[in-house]
Order: C-alpha cells, then sequence, then structure tokens
C-alpha cells in the first residue's frame, strides 16, 4: 500500500494498492531504443480500462478507447469524426471542449520511450511530472482546471498530501484568516524503488477534511 501517486488534489490523502514491475533496460537488445508501452484492465474476460499516455483515456472524447486495444484506435477516432452518431454529434456540437476532435487525435493511445531522449513526460514520465499542466499546454486543460475546482489553494498544489498546522487550544487544523487549511509540508516521493510515498494513515473526518476543502462551517 502507497500515498497515492496521482497529482490531484482529489486524491490527496487516499492510498493506492501499487503493482510496481521494474524491467531492466539491459534486458533488451542495446539497438533497442524505442519503446511503446499501455496497461489495460480486464473484467470476467473483457477490457474495462486501458492507459497509455497520461491523462488521454480520461478525457470524455476518449472514452470509448478504454475498451479497445491500441491497434484499433485510430480507425475509432476517425469513426467519430467521418460518420458520428447522432449523441456524437450533438456532444462534439455542444460541449465542443470537452468532445471536439483535435488535429492531433488520430493517434493510438500508448506511452511513447526512447532511450535516446532524458525520461521525463511526454517521453514517458516521472512522479513529479506535472502532466495536467504539460496537456494543458497541448490545448487539453480538463484537469488542469478541475485541480482549481477540488481545491481552494493558489496556486494549485503539485506534491501530495503533507501535515497540517495543528492549532494548540482545539487540537484541530490551523486555518488562515481566508479559512483555509495550512499545511506545512509536503509528502515526498522516495528515492528508491519502487519510489511512491509512504502510505498515509490520516483518516477523513468532518473535523479534518483533506487540503483545501472548505470542511465544516
Amino acid at each position: 500500500m502507497f500515498d497515492d501517486p496521482f497529482i490531484f488534489p482529489r486524491f490527496f490523502r487516499t492510498n493506492v494498492i501499487g503493482i510496481v514491475v521494474s524491467i531492466p533496460l539491459n534486458r533488451f537488445a542495446p539497438q533497442q531504443r524505442d519503446f511503446l508501452v499501455w496497461a489495460t484492465t480486464t473484467k470476467d474476460g473483457k477490457q474495462i480500462d486501458h492507459v497509455g499516455r497520461s491523462q488521454r483515456t480520461q478525457l470524455p472524447r476518449f472514452d470509448a478507447l478504454n475498451f479497445l486495444p491500441p491497434s484499433r484506435h485510430v480507425a475509432d477516432i476517425n469513426r467519430r469524426h467521418n460518420t458520428p452518431t447522432i449523441m456524437e454529434d450533438i456532444n462534439r456540437t455542444f460541449l465542443s471542449p470537452l468532445f471536439a476532435r483535435r488535429p492531433y487525435d488520430a493517434m493510438p493511445d500508448v506511452l511513447i520511450f526512447s532511450r535516446s531522449r532524458p525520461t521525463h513526460f511526454p517521453n514517458g514520465r516521472v512522479l513529479t511530472d506535472d502532466v495536467a499542466a504539460l496537456t494543458a499546454l497541448a490545448g487539453d486543460a480538463q484537469l488542469w482546471e478541475a485541480s482549481y475546482t477540488d481545491d481552494n489553494r493558489y496556486p494549485r498544489v503539485t506534491m501530495n498530501d503533507g501535515e497540517y498546522r495543528i492549532n494548540p487550544a482545539t487540537g484541530e487544523p490551523q486555518r488562515n484568516p481566508q479559512g483555509q487549511l495550512e499545511q506545512f509540508s509536503l509528502k515526498p516521493f522516495s528515492r528508491e524503488f519502487p519510489y511512491f510515498a509512504a502510505p498515509c494513515w490520516w483518516v477523513r473526518s468532518r473535523s479534518t477534511p483533506a487540503p483545501g476543502w472548505p470542511g465544516p462551517t
């Protein structure tokens, strides 16, 4: 069990069960420099989730890719653009920020990693990469915008959890004059494999809400 590594306020102070695999690059031929990586989840023999490049299949216009192998992604993306159903046409017309096609959409959802370049998103990813900000620069700002609706701190917090300042008189988390919880440290990732932060044993309650949440009034 580890602290949730997702750099997103809704998942702060929650834990995940991590299945972490390490594959040494020396297991591959030296001349192999480029890799395509993705992962899927299946239930009762059916694929129910797909992840390749960070965030992509979380976007509404790519939800259908969660049920398809990468070899079918481009055909499905093009079909929705060229011959949409009535509902797909309504969505992309009236909810264009969520469903309209972008010029760069027609690619399979896979993580691309090259040994010839530094490891940072989009060439793979390290845990501290602020993917919400980086993908917003490319035109997909859904997580960037949601991070401000889920948390009242500005600028947005991009590290997990941390500790609150405690009011010695009440024993409750301290609030600043604006009513925001004061968090004085942020939990770092481990420097050793598997690199996730230690579990968070804090339990969310009304009297100790998560960072940025308004809590009881």
